[in-house]
């Protein structure tokens, strides 16, 4: 996802917040929104330190994860190995936004949770779902030659939706960074969903139908940040009583799947397989003698 598609997740989430919640971040829209393009900036690390120190001099601060013997953020983002790959860097960006904002820097807060803006978007990015090995295989380009992942990006997406309700997802930390995870992998699978309507508008030449695709992934990484953005602040506030932050279990995306598995692992909620792909069965069998 380029830079400004960035920006957009930071706008228009602070924009959907509650009336309480967005005069806490508003102050801080600028950090954030800056900051939600540091891991771009910075992903040559030291490689690139005279250039990163005249962009932001405390870039190691927000870019580098400790807890990965300073291994710069951008290389460990994978979101093909999200499970693997991301909790190190969510547990360091969302406990140093808390440390920050219980001891007043709420600048510096704002710098992290600008960087988990940036995660999110990433992740919800459908060029980040798919191997461009596998998914040349799937769709040959024929006489066309371009690289899917980068020729994704470039499409320009709008914020669809002038108004949300953002989810409060968590009471505490703890809870906050395993939901984190469990939504990126939930955002992830519902984006994976535009790969194929992206890909064949663009191999279409129809730019309304690839920006429409775009404007859908954005959305839905704004209204994720929406929600960490009010779930920080409830429990930064203290106003975690009786958030009503459940969900659907059977929303969650399987940790694995083996491939002789009946269902692998796709929920079956009023429907199963019969004995042709014509022939579904309905998921409660005592209703009729089946055989």
């Amino acid at each position: 996802m380029h830079g400004p598609m960035h920006i957009h997740i930071s706008e228009a989430a602070i924009d959907w917040l509650p009336e309480d919640c967005a005069a806490f971040w508003k102050p801080l829209r600028e950090f954030i929104e800056k900051a939600s393009n540091y891991p771009d900036y910075f992903a040559a690390g030291e490689i690139q330190a005279e250039e990163n120190d005249r962009i932001a001099p405390d870039w190691r601060e927000y870019t580098m994860i400790p807890e990965a013997d300073n291994a710069v953020a951008h290389a460990m983002i994978k979101p093909l190995k999200l499970r693997e790959t991301y909790p190190a860097i969510i547990n360091h960006w969302t406990t140093q936004t808390m440390s920050c904002l219980k001891s007043g820097d709420n600048e510096r807060a704002a710098k992290f949770i600008g960087c988990l803006s940036h995660i999110i978007g990433d992740t919800g990015q459908a060029a980040h779902t798919f191997d461009e090995r596998t998914m040349k295989m799937l769709l040959p380009q024929g006489n066309k030659r371009f690289i899917f992942h980068s020729t994704i990006e470039r499409v320009m997406g709008k914020i669809e939706t002038q108004e949300y309700k953002p989810r409060a997802l968590a009471a505490d930390l703890n809870e906050l960074n395993w939901r984190l995870i469990e939504e990126l992998e939930m955002l992830k699978r519902h984006n994976t969903a535009e790969v194929i309507p992206i890909l064949k508008a663009i191999m279409d030449g129809d730019k309304t139908a690839a920006e429409a695709s775009a404007s859908r992934s954005v959305t839905s990484c704004a209204k994720l940040f929406a929600d960490l953005l009010v779930s920080i602040y409830n429990i930064i506030s203290g106003k975690t009583k009786d958030l009503g932050n459940g969900f659907e279990l059977q929303n969650l995306v399987p940790v694995d799947q083996a491939c002789d598995m009946l269902f692998n692992y796709e929920v079956m909620i009023d429907r199963i397989p019969g004995k042709t792909i014509d022939e579904a069965l309905t998921l409660n069998l005592g209703g009729k003698d089946i055989h």
